[in-house]
């Protein structure tokens, strides 16, 4: 029994370290979804190793990146701000360099969908969301974690701000 479920973890885990994989390349490639494949990694790592959690989570990058979204359904206006340039750069560039008809329909499509989805959630400004500087750098003590939503978050947010608490309907902010 325990073989069975020391290789169900070594599933689940290869298969969050491709989830991170996969985001990363959607970092660059917007037709694939960044978001979607962090939020897999995630509940994968929960499910199956608790290191690989606490790295993904705590990463200098993606961490507060993932912390904000999970538990807020929020995004900084500068992670918005860097991903819709990027995205729209990007698309941009691969409209120009494909010379085919059904890339320039189905990318601009695409870039929308993501705009749309990007403009839809919830704004709060990066001091609230990572309150000190340690916390941003990723470099903040791990912690326990608190059992209950998909994903899990530190039981603590630093400063003992929530930062949930200080989000802004994008239309009401002005973006």
């Amino acid at each position: 029994m325990k073989n069975h479920k020391s290789l169900k973890n070594t599933i689940l885990t290869a298969l969050g370290l491709l989830a991170v994989v996969l985001a990363l390349i959607g970092i660059f490639l917007p037709v694939l979804p960044t978001t979607p494949f962090l939020l897999l990694a995630s509940g994968l790592f929960v499910r199956s190793s608790k290191r690989m959690h606490d790295w993904l989570m705590h990463n200098r990058i993606l961490g507060p990146y993932l912390h904000t979204y999970l538990s807020c359904r929020a995004v900084t206006r500068r992670t918005r701000r860097h991903a819709l340039v990027f995205l729209w750069t990007s698309l941009s560039l691969s409209m120009l360099w494909i010379d085919k008809p059904i890339v320039r329909l189905v990318l601009p499509i695409i870039g929308l969908a993501v705009s749309l989805h990007l403009l839809m959630l919830k704004t709060i400004d990066d001091e609230k969301a990572y309150g000190n500087k340690s916390y941003k750098s990723g470099s903040y003590e791990s912690g326990s974690y608190e059992s209950g939503s998909y994903g899990n978050r530190p039981a603590e947010i630093p400063d003992g701000a929530n930062p949930c608490q200080d989000t802004v309907e994008v239309m009401e902010s002005g973006g």
